[in-house]
């Protein structure tokens, strides 16, 4: 065999062609989205492929070769899975993202939660920006800046040292909160600074803009509590 074409209506190729290490072309249509580890590896298809990101259909296969020491892998619009242990030995990965796993969580959690808005740094966001609109929800772009960042870090910081702040301990938002450089301008404005950061600290300025637009909508009014300080639910 050296020619396989998979149709629409199968959604998982497992074993079926384990030992088929003679096939030079693979066709796969959109509708699959399981592909067992490792069955199209002896092939001629796979041997001619480059080294980098390898999809078949609508699954991401693996990645082809070592990983590069710091790489970041963008997995594309589209892809309906991983293959396991697709990244297996790719201990170069620094960071993974999915942007339709996101965009399907969010909306998820939208079923369960009655979202007010979802805050995003305006860099790199356009397509799920769009994406999340058309699934009805309300999306705000939020600075990175001292102007926006630094009223939401001083409240945070507040709360935390008033112990104010439940978190149930959570261990990855523990992890970033402690990972955490806050830079400080001429003016006295603070926010978080990635590049002095010891490690990751996504999670933690997520809740810094949460918090700011949790504060901003908490009220019937629409008025700000940097405007007019009162009682802080969370």
């Amino acid at each position: 065999m050296t020619s396989v074409t998979v149709g629409s209506g199968l959604k998982y190729i497992g074993n079926i062609f384990s030992g088929c290490n003679s096939i030079t072309n693979l066709k796969v249509a959109g509708g699959v989205e399981k592909i067992e580890s490792g069955i199209f590896d002896n092939t001629p298809w796979y041997a001619n492929l480059p080294y980098g990101n390898v999809y078949i259909g609508s699954v991401y296969y693996k990645y082809k070769g070592t990983v590069p020491t710091n790489t970041n892998i963008t997995i594309k619009k589209g892809t309906k899975g991983i293959a396991d242990k697709a990244f297996e030995n790719a201990s170069g990965i620094n960071t993974l993202v999915h942007y339709g796993f996101i965009e399907n969580f969010i909306e998820e959690l939208g079923k369960k939660y009655n979202i007010k808005e979802i805050a995003f740094d305006r860099w790199g966001a356009v397509q799920m920006v769009q994406n999340l609109e058309g699934m009805g929800f309300t999306v705000v772009p939020f600075g990175q800046g001292f102007k926006d960042m630094s009223p939401p870090t001083k409240e945070l910081m507040k709360l935390t040292l008033e112990e104010k702040m439940a978190h149930s301990g959570h261990p990855v938002l523990r992890w970033m909160m402690d990972n955490i450089f806050i830079r400080t301008d001429p003016a006295g404005n603070i926010k978080p600074d990635k590049e002095k950061s010891t490690e990751k600290i996504d999670g933690a300025i997520a809740l810094i803009m949460a918090l700011d637009r949790a504060i901003r909508c908490g009220g019937e009014s629409g008025a700000s509590v940097y405007d007019n300080r009162g009682i802080l639910f969370i």
